[in-house]
């Protein structure tokens, strides 16, 4: 069965087959009568009114893209719609995807549904070209469901090239408007598979429709009189209506929709939502003045706030400067006491080791007046051990007093030595100012022991030279 019908799928593309000839904007199409009057009733009575053999058809109705994608419907179930859009740069903007081709018998081997070949010799001149030796049109690779016969400019005038249809751009900003003329074609030719199609697939262009151009495939709608029934139009308000927003915001489409008469049914069809959208706006308007006048009021209340903490961060700022210079004064009042005693302990040291010195030195010239007397004594005594012996005892004691005289001096130049070193205590757990007072050295037990200086706030000892 399958190979049945590729064999009529071949003999179907073979231009020597044609029995039909439709005519449309200068351009003949030589189809078969089996593909296109089993699809369209019109067709078929128009065939059968005339007599049998090759007939012509005359189509001024529609254009001659919209023709075409009627007839590729009829061979391959699908047509495609490539929108050229017009812009500064003349590129081309958008192109819409065929949609999934429904399945044919001739799937494998579809059908070309046309041969425009105005000037064409007569048919005993025709030679035959066969599809794989016929010239390429353009580079790119051909898809044979896609494609129909036209005349080329080969020197051979009966020579024939395949050609993609649908590569001939639709000079238009939406691929909408060209779903409309299939779907009007459709109506027209009783053909209602395509005209499903192409509601369908006005369906889907219609959502993407920019606002700025909504209303001229609305218009197209509205006005053109080969579409019957409200089925269209229908979807057209229904549509929008589910994007009312965005089109109220087009002043492009507002305008259209006030200024066209033959948008007056789609205009009344929106009035209701319209009203709906600006009451929804008026609420949403004096919400917004409500939180606006709210917002003032807090704004309001916090510009007090804010002064009140500035005034509070300046109050506080100047008493810790005020706290601050307190407390730099009783600590400079602190060191200069402390200074003042450091010298009065200095002085009262040298004041006690100058008495100390003055006491010694009493005792040292007693003692040399003493040694003096006994050995004066000791040339009138009689007895020379006597005498002897207390000149030795006079020696070992001023030879006492004077190292307790070198011991002191030591101390107290020790003592000043350690004054001077120690700035501050050695304690490091001791955050005060060092504040000594004098105590016995504890390293020996000798009475004839140096000074050291002890922290008047944890007691720490700070010592000088060893005096033993």
């Amino acid at each position: 069965m399958n190979s049945i019908i590729r064999e009529m799928g071949s003999l179907l593309r073979e231009p020597k087959f044609w029995d039909l000839e439709i005519k449309c904007e200068g351009r003949s199409y030589y189809v078969h009568r089996l593909i296109v009057c089993s699809n369209s009733p019109v067709l078929a009575r128009e065939c059968e009114a005339q007599d049998s053999g090759k007939v012509m058809i005359e189509q001024n109705m529609f254009d001659g893209l919209t023709l075409e994608r009627m007839l590729l419907f009829m061979y391959q179930g699908d047509y495609t719609v490539k929108v050229l859009g017009v812009d500064a740069r003349d590129e081309p903007a958008t192109t819409e995807e065929p949609a999934k081709t429904r399945s044919s018998p001739f799937h494998e081997h579809p059908q070309h549904p046309a041969l425009p070949a105005e000037e064409l010799a007569s048919e005993a001149s025709k030679k035959y070209v066969a599809p794989h030796s016929r010239p390429s049109h353009t580079d790119k690779k051909s898809d044979p469901a896609t494609m129909a016969l036209v005349r080329t400019e080969d020197s051979d005038p009966a020579a024939t090239a395949l050609v993609r249809i649908e590569e001939r751009l639709t000079v238009s900003l939406e691929s909408a408007v060209a779903h409309l003329q299939v779907y009007a074609i459709a109506s027209i030719y009783e053909v209602p598979d395509l005209q499903d199609l192409a509601f369908q697939k006005f369906k889907e262009q219609l959502e993407a429709v920019r606002p700025e151009t909504f209303a001229d495939v609305a218009r197209v709608v509205y006005t053109n009189t080969a579409i019957e029934g409200d089925v269209l139009s229908s979807e057209v308000a229904s549509v929008a209506l589910d994007r009312m927003n965005g089109l109220m915001d087009s002043s492009v489409f507002v305008k259209a929709l006030l200024s066209d008469p033959n948008l007056q049914v789609l205009a009344g069809s929106l009035i209701p939502a319209v009203l709906t959208r600006a009451k929804s706006k008026e609420v949403t308007m004096e919400e917004m003045e409500l939180k606006m006048s709210e917002q003032q009021v807090k704004l309001a209340g916090l510009e007090q706030d804010l002064c009140s903490a500035e005034n509070r961060a300046q109050d506080y700022h100047t008493e810790r400067e005020l706290a601050a210079v307190a407390k730099f004064s009783a600590v400079e009042r602190q060191l200069k006491r402390q200074l003042d005693c450091a010298k009065n302990e200095n002085l009262v040291l040298k004041s006690n080791f100058a008495e100390q010195n003055k006491e010694l030195q009493r005792a040292i010239t007693e003692i040399d007046g003493l040694l003096q007397a006994k050995q004066s004594i000791s040339l009138t005594e009689t007895s020379p051990s006597v005498s002897e012996s207390t000149v030795k005892s006079l020696v070992a004691d001023r030879d006492a007093w004077r190292e307790k005289y070198k011991k002191r001096d030591r101390a107290l130049k020790g003592i000043m030595t350690t004054a001077d070193k120690w700035t501050e205590c050695r304690n490091v757990s001791c955050y005060e100012d060092l504040n000594v007072w004098l105590d016995w050295d504890d390293r020996t037990a000798s009475e004839d022991r140096g000074l050291m200086l002890r922290c008047g706030t944890c007691r720490c000892r700070h010592y000088g030279e060893l005096i033993a």
